[in-house]
Parts: C-alpha cells; structure tokens; sequence
C-alpha cells in the first residue's frame, strides 16, 4: 500500500500516511457511490451531510512498461469528486510522472499539478491554473531545491535560485515581464534573511531605479545609487559598515515617491 499524496510504502490498510499526514483513500466496504451524492447550491452532500470531498475507491495498479528502458513500472490511479490522480512506481519508488488532474467548468480533466521523480526522488514541481497557465514550477537537484518559479495570473513574478541552504538569488518582475528587482539573499547566523552584494531595482521600461551594495553581514557598503522616473542619477552614497561617509544628493531630481531618510 502506497500513500496517494506523497507515494510513501504504508503499512496496510493505514488510515494515515506515517511520511505526509494525509489521510487515505476509504476501503472497499466503505467506498461511497458518486451517483449518491446531492447537490444544492452547488455544495455536495451525502446522507444529508456536506460532503467535502472524500474519496472514491482506491489505488488501481495497472504494470506498465518503459518504452525506452525496458524498465516494469506501476501506473496507479485515484478519482475523487472533481479531482484524479495518476503516479508511476518502480520497485515501490515514486518514479516518473506523478499527475492531478482537475474538472474544469467545462467538465474537461486538466493537469493541475504535475511532478518528476526518478527512483524516489523529486525532480520537478509544476501547479497549473484551469486554463493551463503556470502557478508555481520548482527545479530539484539530489532532492535538493535548485529554482523556484511563482506566477500571478499565468505571468512571472518571483524567481528564486538556490546555492546550497543558506543563500538563494532572488528576482522579482513587473507585470509585463521586465525585470524589477534583483538580489542576493543569505540566512544569517540568527536566522534571519540579509541581502548580500548588489541590489538592483528597475522601472518597467528597463530603466534603473536603485544599485545599492551589502557586504556579507547584509551592511550597506560600498557605494549606491539612485534615479528617477527618467534613469537620472539624483542620489549617490558612500557606506562602510552600514554606515554612511558621505553623500551627493539632487533634490530636483529626486523620483517622486523618494523620502530621504
């Protein structure tokens, strides 16, 4: 028996999966028929209850072989109100693609949520809107995090690479695509989050807002800068563990929403 979320060996029968949490599919005696449910105001409901979605039926093994490597594999698949699931095994291994699929307005069953793993370990992470667009797609490497992407309405928002568990490149972008802002982030030794090296920001034009520089301890150090609406330079300093030397500084300039501080 295989966790349905998670794809982790249980013990038979399990009600919950000792690796996850999650609760798994009901057992044979106490499947519950779609054809039982009620809906009203567009909510299920089951013996007069509000159904919230539990399962029907179990894992279906069906033993599959790789075209390409010859290799057995088992392709299971779960249904549930709105909702299906399909993973690939190999040698009690979550290996290959890992699928939800979900019911659209339409009625149609689109991928929602797809994963790569290969012999237990996760390689790929992708979360789909209805209408196919991107949510969230994760790269791993060893199992470890390598890039995480994050989109708002199917557009790039946050870009997030990662160099080992205490230091990831970040970069943030503007509705239209163009980049916003770009830095270097590190996990302190009090466990808090400090940019480190350059920050750059831009307008959505492409034009430069600010090039700040942080030193290892997340000071400002070295020299930064910043412009207008129009890419003009009206401030430039000069920082040196986190404090300020000195500073050239145009108020007529200035972009419209910059306090001096």
């Amino acid at each position: 028996m295989y966790c349905f979320e998670c794809g982790f060996k249980l013990i038979e029968n399990s009600k919950f999966c000792s690796e996850c949490g999650t609760k798994q599919p009901i057992k044979e005696s106490e499947k519950i028929d779609e054809n039982d449910l009620v809906t009203k105001n567009d909510l299920k409901y089951y013996n007069g209850e509000l159904f919230t979605g539990e399962s029907f039926g179990e894992w279906d093994f069906l033993e599959e072989t790789d075209e390409d490597s010859g290799e057995k594999y088992e392709e299971g698949y779960f249904k549930t109100v709105n909702r299906k699931r399909k993973a690939n095994y190999l040698n009690g291994k979550l290996h290959g693609l890992w699928e939800v699929m979900t019911e659209n307005e339409s009625g149609k069953f689109v991928i929602t949520h797809k994963k790569e793993y290969s012999n237990g370990l996760i390689l790929r992470d992708t979360e789909y809107n209805l209408d196919g667009t991107f949510k969230i797609n994760a790269i791993y490497e060893n199992g470890s995090t390598k890039l995480i992407e994050s989109y708002l309405a199917g557009n790039l928002w946050l870009r997030t690479e990662y160099n080992g568990n205490k230091i990831h490149k970040e970069e943030y972008y503007h509705k239209i695509g163009q980049l916003s802002v770009k830095k270097t982030v590190i996990l302190n030794n009090l466990g808090r989050e400090v940019n480190v090296g350059n920050l750059k920001s831009y307008n959505e034009n492409g034009t430069p807002l600010d090039d700040l520089s942080f030193d290892d301890n997340g000071n400002a150090d070295g020299i930064w800068k910043r412009y207008n609406e129009k890419g003009e330079l009206f401030l430039e300093q000069l920082y040196k563990n986190g404090k300020l030397i000195n500073e050239n500084y145009q108020e007529d300039k200035k972009r419209a929403w910059f306090r001096m501080t």
